[in-house]
C-alpha cells in the first residue's frame, strides 16, 4: 500500500474517533428510543429491552438536553408503573401524543410529574405518550390501561388535530390506527407494525451521522431517494409501456378508495370515537385535557377553531354525564402569558418548554383535586 494512502487511511480513523467523541460528550447527539409494536392492542411504544436511557438534544450546539427513560412496560417515564395499587391509592393515566410522550423535555420537569408532585402520594400518575398519536390510537391505548392498571381517571391530552387524524391518515409510515371508510360505513384500521429500518440502526450507532441528521436535520433519505426518483425517471424514458397495461385497473382501484358515502365525515369520526370511549371504558371520571392554538395563544383567550374537540365532548358527556369534565388550556395559558410575559413553547416548534409543562401540571392537579373532592 503507498505509503499516502496509509497516512489518509490513519487520518481518516483518527478524524471519525475524535468526532465521535465529540459528538458524545462536547456538543451531544440526540438519541432516541427504539420503538416497537404492541400487537395485542395494535399500537406503538417504546421497547423496553433495548436502550432504556438516553438523551434527547436539539439544535446545532445541542442547545436543549432532555434525559429520557424507558421504563420496563416500554413507555418514557420517571418510574415504574405499579400494576397493583392499595385500595385507597387513587391512579391517574394520562394519554396523549408527543406533548404526554415528553421526548424534548427532561422527563422529571414533564407535566404529569408536575401534578404527581402536587398531588402527593396518595395519588399515582402515570403519563402514556407516543409520538404522533392521534385520538383513535389514543383510545385503543385506554383499553391497554384498563385492563393492566385500571386507572380511577383517565385524561386524555389532545386537540382538533388528534381528532383528524383518526381519519385522514392513509400514511401507513405513521404508525396510527385509524378510521377509514367502508361504502357507508366506518371501520377501524391497523396500523403497520414498525420493523427497524438499517438507518435508524446506523444512527443508534454512530453520533456523527445522528448529530448530522437529527440536530442539523439533513435528511440523507430525502438525498438518496432524490436520485433514486432521478434514475427512475430516466429508466421510464427509455422503456415501454402499453398504453392499457394497468391504468384500467389503477383507474378503478382510485374509484373504490374515493367511494366514501358517509355523510358528513367530520361529525360522524367524532361520534364513533366518543361512542367508543364511552361504551369501553370503566374509570371513573373522563378528563379531556384540550390544547392551544400556538398562533393566537398569546393574543386571544378564544381557541374558536376547537369544533371538533368540542363536538366530542359534548357527544360523551350526553353518555356519561358527570364522569366527564374538560380542562381547557388556551385560556390558561393566555392568562398566564398576560400576568408573566413568559411563553410557555420553544422557539423551534409549539411543544411546551420546562414553564409551559409547569403551568400544565399545577392547573391538571388543581382540576384532579376538584373532582376529586367532589367524588369523595
Amino acid at each position: 500500500m503507498p505509503k499516502y494512502l496509509f497516512r489518509f487511511l490513519i487520518w481518516g480513523v483518527g478524524a471519525v474517533i475524535i468526532s465521535e467523541i465529540f459528538f458524545r460528550t462536547i456538543i451531544p447527539a440526540t438519541q432516541t428510543p427504539r420503538i416497537i409494536y404492541d400487537s395485542e392492542y395494535g399500537f406503538h411504544k417504546y421497547d423496553p429491552t433495548y436502550a432504556r436511557t438516553g438523551m434527547y438534544t436539539r439544535g446545532s450546539t445541542a442547545e436543549v438536553k432532555a434525559p429520557w427513560h424507558i421504563n420496563s412496560q416500554g413507555w418514557n417515564a420517571a418510574t415504574e408503573f405499579v400494576v397493583t395499587q392499595p385500595e385507597d391509592k387513587t391512579v391517574v393515566a394520562i394519554i396523549g401524543d408527543s406533548i404526554t410522550d415528553g421526548l424534548f423535555i427532561d422527563v422529571d420537569q414533564r407535566f404529569d410529574q408536575v401534578a404527581q408532585t402536587a398531588l402527593g402520594d396518595d395519588v399515582a400518575v402515570y403519563a402514556f405518550g407516543y409520538k404522533g398519536n392521534n385520538l383513535a390510537t389514543m383510545l385503543r391505548v385506554m383499553e391497554y390501561t384498563q385492563d393492566t392498571f385500571a386507572p380511577d381517571v383517565i385524561v386524555f391530552q389532545f386537540s382538533d388535530d388528534e381528532i383528524r387524524r383518526s381519519y385522514d391518515d392513509p400514511d401507513k409510515s405513521s404508525r396510527q390506527l385509524h378510521l377509514g371508510c367502508a361504502g357507508s360505513e366506518l371501520e377501524l384500521l391497523l396500523p403497520e407494525p414498525y420493523s427497524v429500518p438499517l438507518q435508524s440502526v446506523v444512527y443508534d450507532r454512530v453520533a456523527t451521522l445522528s448529530y448530522l441528521r437529527f440536530n442539523r436535520r439533513i435528511d440523507f433519505g430525502d438525498t438518496v431517494g432524490d436520485v433514486v426518483d432521478r434514475v427512475r425517471s430516466v429508466r421510464d424514458v427509455f422503456s415501454f409501456v402499453s398504453p392499457t397495461e394497468d391504468i384500467s385497473d389503477a383507474t378503478e382501484e382510485a374509484v373504490l378508495d374515493d367511494g366514501c358515502r358517509v355523510e358528513d365525515l367530520e361529525t360522524e369520526v367524532t361520534r364513533y370515537l366518543a361512542d367508543w370511549l364511552a361504551q369501553q371504558t370503566t374509570a371513573q371520571n373522563i378528563v379531556l385535557l384540550l390544547g392551544v392554538d400556538p398562533e393566537t395563544v398569546y393574543e386571544s383567550p378564544e381557541f374558536s377553531d376547537f369544533t371538533q374537540g368540542h363536538l366530542f365532548y359534548s357527544e360523551l358527556s350526553d353518555q356519561l354525564q358527570s364522569q366527564t369534565s374538560i380542562l381547557e388550556l388556551h385560556p390558561i395559558f393566555y392568562r398566564d402569558y398576560q400576568q408573566t410575559q413568559r411563553r410557555h413553547d420553544y422557539t423551534f416548534d409549539s411543544h411546551w418548554d420546562a414553564y409551559g409543562n409547569d403551568v400544565v401540571g399545577r392547573a391538571l392537579a388543581e382540576h384532579l383535586l376538584e373532582i376529586l373532592g367532589n367524588d369523595s
